[in-house]
Formats: structure tokens, sequence, C-alpha cells
């Protein structure tokens, strides 16, 4: 994540760059990307590590178990 999160930041900003060239050609407003890499470094010291199995409550009510699913992203499984 310290990784991935920082970069992809990077290329929504580039992409929301491009989109901003091409709806202006158009006449049309610019849209902002999702989050910058700035927003991505922000949010790093709130990260916290989870083990495959373990238990976490991220909010009243929420309760989450990552298990393995067999590639990197989609390896979270919510909890019933």
């Amino acid at each position: 994540m310290r990784v991935m999160l920082p970069d992809s930041g990077h290329i929504q900003e580039k992409e929301a760059e491009w989109q901003r060239r091409r709806r202006e050609r158009a006449g049309k407003r610019a849209i902002a990307p999702l989050y910058t890499e700035g927003d991505a470094l922000a949010v790093l010291p709130r990260l916290a590590v989870v083990g495959y199995g373990e238990e976490v409550k991220p909010a009243f009510g929420v309760r989450a178990r990552f298990l393995d699913a067999g590639h990197i992203l989609g390896s979270g499984d919510p909890l019933r």
C-alpha cells in the first residue's frame, strides 16, 4: 500500500489532467481526480496491518475478516 496508493494517486492526477484538456476542447467543465498523490500520502499513517483470518471492526456494527481469495486486491471477504 505504501507504494501502490501514492502511485495510484499520481495516475489519478495525470488522468484528470488529460481529461481536463480533452473536456476543455469540447467546451465542458473540468473534472477533479478521485484522489491525489498528496491525499494518498496523508492517509498512509492511518493504515494498519491486519493478518489473514484476523477479525477487525473498522466502524460501529461492521466486522470483517480477510481471507485468501487467490489474488491480492480482492482478498477480502466480509463476515456474515
